[in-house]
């Protein structure tokens, strides 16, 4: 029997990563790590590797990348900014638009003419909460109904009576 006593073996996920460590290590001369065995955490840790700078009372300053928290309050001003933006582009001019229609739709009666979102031409004939009856011929005789949502404007009398004009010339 031999005296040797022999290494203990490793287990199988351990000898990987060795195997790993051993065959990533940059193997160029004059290259730091070309020893043996790889650098453990602790001897990492206490070298100083990359990522740290040394300070004049000889600690170690971290100068990587910044922390979640610097990112987001340096991020935070564009993004108020761009909603700023979506605010008076987008919204605003909708709300604006839609405040006019129901003006416009509360203020309508008897007796308007209007055009209907479908193109029809009609003088209103009778108003109900939610629908309006349109005279859609001079003597009153032809008669729709349509929602009120329908009516996409009301023609005023001088616009009426400038493209009559116009038409008839």
């Amino acid at each position: 029997m031999s005296d040797a006593v022999n290494p203990p073996t490793l287990p199988p996920h351990l000898t990987l990563r060795a195997e790993f460590a051993s065959r990533t290590q940059d193997t160029r001369p004059g290259a730091q790590g070309t020893s043996e065995r790889p650098i453990t955490r602790e001897e990492r840790n206490t070298q100083g590797g990359a990522g740290t700078q040394q300070t004049p009372g000889g600690g170690a300053a971290p100068q990587g990348p910044q922390s979640c928290g610097d990112t987001l309050m340096s991020q935070l001003p564009f993004l108020a900014i761009m909603i700023a933006i979506f605010y008076f582009l987008l919204i605003r001019p909708q709300q604006k638009q839609e405040k006019a229609r129901r003006e416009m739709l509360s203020a309508i009666q008897k007796g308007d003419r209007v055009v209907t979102a479908s193109g029809i031409h009609g003088r209103i004939a009778q108003l109900d909460e939610q629908t309006v009856s349109l005279n859609l011929d001079v003597e009153g005789k032809i008669r729709v109904t349509f929602d009120r949502a329908a009516i996409a404007r009301v023609v005023r009398d001088a616009e009426a009576e400038g493209k009559g004009k116009a038409g008839g010339s």
